[in-house]
């Protein structure tokens, strides 16, 4: 059994003095066996307005990686939300968070 949670898309803002602030991010979370393949996937808006208050912590566009991404997407979905998620791709059922898209660009590392 695999589960996998992956990043389609980040859509960036600016945010006061703050550039390219990760504001959206597309993702999906597959289950796939030798016979079985799955797909959740959703649209998740990041909480950006506590970015300018001082002392707060800012990770650089080209600094991020795939796995602070989708923590930040678990962390906004809510650990309820994610092992709903997470025990539906496990179960067969499909279910969809939001199907709105976007243009937008994942960092060159990726």
């Amino acid at each position: 059994m695999a589960l996998n949670w992956k990043v389609n898309s980040l859509t960036t803002s600016t945010e006061g003095s703050l550039s390219n602030v990760a504001s959206y991010v597309e993702w999906e979370c597959t289950f796939i066996t030798e016979s079985v393949c799955r797909r959740s996937y959703g649209r998740t808006k990041l909480q950006t307005s506590h970015l300018n208050d001082e002392g707060q912590s800012f990770t650089e566009f080209e600094d991020l990686s795939e796995d602070i991404v989708i923590d930040w997407v678990k962390s906004s979905l809510g650990s309820f939300s994610v092992t709903e998620l997470e025990r539906v791709q496990e179960g067969g059922e499909e279910i969809a968070y939001s199907d709105l898209r976007d243009t937008s660009t994942l960092p060159s590392s990726w």
